[in-house]
């Protein structure tokens, strides 16, 4: 998302961790939202499809600062490139278990529930790292 990216650029590497933290809050907002709808609700209405503007936003948000937070975790430099590599494997892999575990979810529970608390226990996960990131960079003066 070249918009977002450039914008980003001008307000500076020092704000991207409170960012990152900011998407994982409005995809979590999303979560909450869906789980207080519930599975019969009609299809047609809109407050089933408002909710994912702000998850939208939020995952544009976090896979745009992905890319810059790298560099400033990673100490060597000549490390970069295989960094990104093990993200790339270790987020297909975890998008694949996560797939099948939500259709399994879905499956025995007949209902969207579990999945939804599933989808919120790994953005709370997410979260929890985050703030880890902010603490340590803070530590190294970032």
């Amino acid at each position: 998302m070249p918009l977002l990216g450039s914008a980003l650029s001008h307000l500076g590497e020092s704000y991207f961790e409170l960012l990152l933290m900011a998407s994982l809050a409005l995809i979590f907002s999303s979560h909450i939202t869906y789980l207080n709808l519930s599975d019969t609700q009609a299809s047609t209405s809109m407050i089933q499809v408002l909710p994912l503007v702000p998850f939208g936003f939020g995952h544009a948000l976090f896979t745009t600062l992905q890319g810059p937070i790298v560099p400033k975790i990673v100490p060597d430099k000549t490390q970069l490139s295989a960094s990104f590599n093990l993200i790339k494997i270790t987020e297909s892999l975890g998008v694949t278990i996560f797939i099948w575990l939500a259709g399994y979810i879905r499956h025995a529970t007949d209902s969207f529930t579990g999945v939804t608390i599933m989808m919120m226990f790994c953005t709370i996960v997410a979260m929890a790292a985050t703030y880890q990131l902010i603490e340590e960079t803070k530590a190294v003066g970032y």
